[in-house]
């Protein structure tokens, strides 16, 4: 499959967006899913809730010429809706009581539900583009 998609070329290169595109779309919708909110409407006159602000984002290549695709908070025009939802994952320091506050890391546990169908999208769009 890598050997294909490499003979491909740049071919290759937008075949492997495509299909990394559709694989994030579920773990996306999961996570908006599972994202922490405040009961009722969002809190401190926000228009929206913090997990609705998570979305799909931009293709990238690591060092090791992998591609990814990042998803969550991938902007910082949605930060001031998303910033809650950030900081319920990763936890804070609180500088008044001078302790750490852990983070529940629902995002991760969150994608963990969804990996394997995502995982499974991302084969079935593989083989569709390819025509195996």
């Amino acid at each position: 499959l890598i050997y294909k998609i490499e003979k491909l070329g740049m071919a290759g290169n937008q075949v492997a967006r495509r299909s990394l595109k559709k694989a994030a779309k579920p773990i996306v919708m999961q996570q908006k899913q599972d994202g922490p909110r405040h009961k009722g409407g969002p809190a401190n006159g926000k228009s929206k809730h913090g997990a609705d602000a998570l979305k799909v984002g931009p293709i990238r290549t690591s060092k090791s010429k992998n591609k990814y695709v990042q998803i969550g908070i991938v902007d910082s025009a949605v930060w001031e809706y998303a910033k809650g939802v950030y900081f319920q994952h990763n936890g804070f320091y609180n500088w008044v009581s001078k302790r750490y506050i852990a983070g529940s890391q629902w995002m991760d546990k969150s994608f963990e539900k969804e990996k394997s169908q995502s995982a499974k999208i991302l084969i079935d769009a593989l083989e569709r583009e390819l025509k195996f």
